[in-house]
């Protein structure tokens, strides 16, 4: 098993392996895994760069191209992730209207196929609820409780415990 690498050692691992650190210093590279992405991550970017075959170390390879490679990454999980959202919303409202216009169609008979197609569904559905409905309680109970003492504070009868 390998051993866990500081930050400090991780630079020096990359050094190792011929990354540079001209475009980027390795403050900067340092603050960048400390905060926006992580080693191994920004290692996997690097296997897209050639290696000296004979020294086995990359070969005009800065930090700073991989810092960008994970950007480039960032912004296309947001696209997608954009695209997936609007695509879902599309769809929804398309299936929404579909049924709004199907007279045979009451809203209670398509959710009763996906529950009898996906019988795990309901049984979390119901699970959920139930345990809203604990926590809701719960919420009222130590509401009620702070409410009391509250009153009893403005009491002089009684001493403050709070």
């Amino acid at each position: 098993m390998k051993r866990k690498l500081s930050v400090s050692e991780q630079i020096e691992n990359l050094k190792a392996k011929g990354v540079t650190f001209e475009y980027m210093d390795e403050d900067a590279a340092m603050r960048f895994l400390r905060s926006n992405s992580y080693y191994f991550k920004l290692k996997a970017y690097a296997k897209n760069y050639v290696k000296n075959p004979k020294t086995g170390k990359y070969v005009h390879l800065d930090f700073a191209y991989l810092v960008e490679l994970s950007k480039l990454d960032m912004y296309l999980r947001e696209m997608i992730l954009e695209m997936c959202l609007d695509i879902e919303h599309l769809l929804k409202t398309k299936m929404l209207y579909d049924m709004s216009i199907n007279d045979e169609e009451d809203g209670y008979h398509i959710v009763q196929k996906y529950f009898d197609a996906y019988p795990g569904t309901k049984l979390s559905i119901d699970q959920k609820a139930d345990a809203y409905t604990v926590i809701s309680e719960a919420y009222k109970y130590v509401s009620g409780m702070i409410t009391y003492v509250m009153k009893q504070n403005k009491n002089p009868k009684h001493k403050s415990f709070l």
